[in-house]
């Protein structure tokens, strides 16, 4: 089924590369910025800092909640985290947005 969804978007993508925009003819698809990287980087940076939302592991439980407080284990499994949503994000799913 992810294949498919997939599949649709890279054909709808490449039809749509093909044509310019009516408004502005010589700004084509290729020539716009792909923003996705830089903004899911940032959001994910700020959402996993360690202590913020959440600390695993935490101090006294294996998950806190907003203690504002971090420890070379939490900042190590944040660090994973964060590397395995990115790679989630913009390898696996191929999330883009042009602006």
């Amino acid at each position: 089924m992810l294949c498919l969804i997939r599949q649709y978007f890279h054909q709808t993508l490449a039809l749509e590369e093909l044509h310019s925009y009516p408004e502005s003819p010589n700004i084509t698809l290729n020539e716009m910025n792909d923003w996705a990287a830089p903004l899911i980087a940032a959001a994910l940076f700020a959402f996993l800092s360690p202590g913020l939302l959440l600390q695993i592991p935490g101090k006294h439980h294996p998950i806190d909640f907003m203690n504002m407080k971090t420890s070379a284990a939490a900042i190590f499994v944040h660090a994973v985290l964060y590397a395995l949503f990115l790679i989630l994000f913009l390898v696996v799913l191929h999330v883009r947005l042009y602006i």
